[in-house]
Parts: C-alpha cells; structure tokens; sequence
C-alpha cells in the first residue's frame, strides 16, 4: 500500500449546500481520469453523502468528518475519491483548504460556487473566495483570471464599486497582474506566448486623449513599459471594441479594468459550461468554475458540469499526471 505522502492531493470545496457544486463535481469525476498519483479529496454536508452515492452509480468511495483524517488516512479502493462528510458551513471549508496548500504547496484547490451572502452569514467579512485566500495567504494582490477557448481574461481590479476602480487601478497592481499573467501563460499555456496581450482603458474610448478622464494619461509610463516587455502587452485598448474577433485572434489575455469589462464578454462567448477561473498570485494552485450555486436547480440533477471538468483537468495536468480526459 502506498504511503500518504506520495499522493498529490486535489482538495475540491462544494460551496453553498443547496447549490449545484456537489452535482457538478460528482458529475465531472465520473468523466475524468484521475492518475494514480493523485487523490480527490472532496467535501460534502452531511445530508449530501446519499446524494453522491446516487451519483456515483455505484463507487464505494472512502468517508471522513475531517479534512485532516482524510488527509492522514490511505485510500483503501482503487477509486480515486475521498468524501469530507463536513458540518461545518462551507465557507469554513475554504478556510482549511487553503491552510493546508499554504503548507503543502504541491497539492491543490479546486472550489466549486459559493454565494457571497453565506459567507458573511457564517461571519467572515470576506466578498468572495479570492479575499477568503489573500486574507490567510497574506498576499495583498490576487488577481481573478478567465481561462477558455475563445477568450483569456485578467480582472486588474475584483470586487469593487464602479466609484473605486480608478483609486485602486494603479501601476503597480497592473505591472503586478501582468507579471503573474506571463509566468501562468509560461508554465501552464506557453502556446499563448505566441501573441501579445491586450490591457483595456478603464474610461469610455481610453480616455480620448484625456477628453474623456484622466486615467489612461495618468498610466501611459507603465503602458509603454508593457509594450517593451518579453512578453509584450497593448494599450490600452477602447473597452467597447476591444473583443469584436479581430482582436480576439491578435491578443491571447486581455487585462480588464474591473469584473463587468472583463466578464460581460467572458460570459457571453462561454456561457457556464466551458471557462476556467484561475487566481493569480497564490503560493499554490487554485482553479474553480466560472459560475454561481444556481440554486433553482439545485437537487434536479440538470446542471452542465463543463466548467468543473476544466478546473479538475487544470488541476490534475499541472501535476504532470499526464491528460485527464476520457472516462476512468
């Protein structure tokens, strides 16, 4: 039997107990192949356990209460799963998720959709994911990434009203999002260093020469440095235009200057079934879907997994278990 400390663990969180997170991710692992080398530790409420075993058609994956038991414990199946049976609300689970990568940086985060009113429910002051990791990973900067097909998308600036964006859009947190950009495009997706990336003005048309706010001129020493860099990035670009097809072949990431400028478009090409969401700056790996709980289907067995299966395959490849398609 092999030793625990040989497995690379993908810690998966489901979010909000009446969203769709445990369907998708149930769903995605009976389409995936999951190396030997690595083990799918899985979290669940404690009503959920006879929901996934219906979904499982059959699996007779390993139970736990803990993150630590399982984690400490070897898998006794073949079956690559390992269920948290959890009662601790959700947001909680990200909490020690995210401790153990911080201590075991090889070993990665996948979550599913959270709501942002259950986490301030459970009593954190936290907005979202991404702050529940920069708070316990002491990393001021993190950065929302979009990973599909037809389209690459860094937020400059998260969660925030439109009256704060300017304040927080400064040089240093777009050189910052750019250099985190370029060393993910190097280690996980190097065929897009092939083209250029693309940073989008923050005020209608750029700013038009300083007609229309003051931001773009304000910014023009870092967008010259962007354009002279190994990996070399545009700007800014008029937000109206910048993602009509022509320039959605001349650029492979586009750097947006808050969440709608960047994720109105993301959506629409992608709908919830394909993208990826990658947060840039952590110690360690973090992959989740593109989307929200969709509690109105919640328990209907309707949702798309798509988004879910790209995160876990982003996972799994990035600890070079080889390709994660097909059935297992």
């Amino acid at each position: 039997m092999r030793n625990v400390r040989n497995f690379r663990n993908i810690i998966v969180t489901t979010g909000d107990l009446d969203g769709i997170g445990l369907e998708i991710a149930v769903k995605s692992l009976r389409k995936i192949r999951v190396p030997a080398n690595q083990r799918i530790l899985l979290f669940c409420g404690p009503n959920h356990r006879d929901f996934s075993a219906h979904l499982l058609a059959g699996a007779d994956p390993d139970i736990y209460n803990d993150l630590g038991e399982a984690l400490n414990s070897r898998p006794r199946r073949s079956y690559p799963l390992t269920l948290i049976s959890n009662r601790t609300p959700p947001p909680l689970w990200v909490e020690e998720a995210c401790r153990h990568c911080l201590r075991n940086r090889k070993d990665v985060l996948v979550t599913g959709p959270l709501s942002k009113p259950l986490i301030v429910k459970t009593g954190l002051k936290d907005l979202g994911h991404t702050d529940i990791l920069s708070r316990l990973s002491g990393k001021r900067d993190l950065f929302m990434s979009f990973w599909g097909p037809e389209l690459n998308v860094v937020l400059l600036t998260g969660h925030l009203p439109l009256a704060q964006v300017e304040q927080n859009l400064t040089a240093r947190r777009i050189r910052q999002a750019t250099s985190l950009a370029a060393q993910f495009v190097r280690d996980w997706m190097p065929h897009l260093q092939k083209k250029p990336g693309a940073i989008l003005g923050v005020n209608p048309h750029a700013g038009d020469l300083g007609l229309i706010g003051n931001k773009e001129k304000l910014l023009k020493n870092v967008y010259r440095q962007l354009a002279r860099a190994a990996w070399k990035v545009e700007g800014p670009l008029p937000g109206d235009s910048a993602f009509l097809l022509e320039n959605r072949l001349k650029y492979s990431v586009f750097f947006a200057s808050y969440h709608d400028q960047g994720l109105i478009p993301f959506k629409l090409l992608h709908g919830f079934n394909e993208g990826v969401h990658v947060t840039l700056g952590l110690p360690f790996l973090r992959a989740s879907v593109d989307h929200g709980p969709a509690k109105e289907i919640f328990g209907l067995n309707k949702a798309n997994c798509g988004s879910m299966i790209n995160a876990l395959k982003l996972a799994i490849e990035s600890g070079g278990g080889g390709a994660a398609t097909g059935s297992k």
